[in-house]
């Protein structure tokens, strides 16, 4: 009798129990997890962008409001923009889980591989341990006076309420130094291209980038184009529809090497066009 296999859950029915969030995540390549968190790093580029781009015409248009309640509908808002941002900017780093798309998840998977693998030498493997483990020191032990900046404003402010805000006013979002969040985005940026550096001269995690491409998309092939005579006949014959499959993700070097700055600018031209649609003139 074949062996009976556990069904993987269905999170479109609800929140995934731990065992079902276990088991989708073994069930994703490495290589494809550390798409994800390089993928939040964009994610929270725009998040910032976005941010920076909405504020200034909601506290105008705050200002013009007044204190109907239309008004406090608009500083919700407000909040809502700035939280957003600097949430997404703590996931990168954040270690509350396995199933974190984060830095130190990446850092985690990679360590084990590195640990359990035989491909490639000892002493590569070794120096990658060591580089792994330094990038860890910088970007995660060692955090930044702008990486703890936002880790504080998370802690205190952004995630969830804390009782030293009765001795530590905190004006709602008002005070949130977007020159920080943005020199700690760019920091944490910098520790994922050296990880996605990494992983490009280690010889058992160099296929990693190609493994997580997973955007299938088929394209139609002039038949006219093919050199195999038997398929081409087959194809005017209308038995067979050649396709040439693609499969599409990110060059993780190039995606983490454009700046801050860049990805911010997409995120905050879409607040600017969105406000123009949506606020009183």
């Amino acid at each position: 009798m074949p062996p009976q296999t556990t069904p993987v859950e269905d999170s479109s029915t609800g929140p995934l129990t731990n065992d079902g969030l276990r088991q989708a995540l073994d069930a994703l390549k490495p290589g494809q997890r550390i798409e994800n968190a390089i993928a939040q790093v964009l994610n929270a580029g725009y998040s910032l962008g976005f941010a920076r781009g909405a504020l200034e015409p909601l506290q105008e248009t705050r200002a013009k409001i007044g204190k109907r309640p239309a008004g406090g509908g608009a500083d919700h808002l407000i909040i809502c923009v700035v939280q957003k941002a600097v949430l997404d900017i703590a996931s990168i780093f954040d270690q509350t889980g396995e199933g974190s798309s984060s830095l130190p998840t990446a850092l985690d998977l990679i360590t084990r591989h590195l640990k359990s693998s035989t491909s490639g030498s000892l002493q590569e493997r070794l120096a990658a341990r060591d580089l792994v483990n330094q990038i860890r020191q910088d970007a995660i032990q060692n955090k930044s006076s702008e990486v703890e900046y936002v880790r504080y404003v998370r802690n205190k402010w952004a995630a969830h309420t804390s009782m030293d805000i009765h001795v530590d006013t905190w004006e709602d979002g008002k005070i949130i130094d977007f020159d920080k969040l943005e020199a700690a985005l760019d920091q944490l940026r910098q520790h994922f291209l050296d990880l996605a550096s990494l992983t490009t001269l280690v010889e058992s995690v160099k296929d990693w980038a190609h493994d997580a491409r997973r955007v299938d998309e088929k394209v139609d092939i002039d038949v006219t184009q093919l050199s195999d005579p038997e398929l081409a006949k087959l194809a005017r014959d209308g038995r067979v529809t050649p396709q040439a499959t693609y499969k599409i993700g990110l060059d993780w070097e190039g995606a983490l090497s454009w700046p801050v700055d860049f990805m911010g600018s997409i995120g905050k031209s879409a607040a600017q066009h969105l406000l123009e649609r949506i606020l009183p003139r």
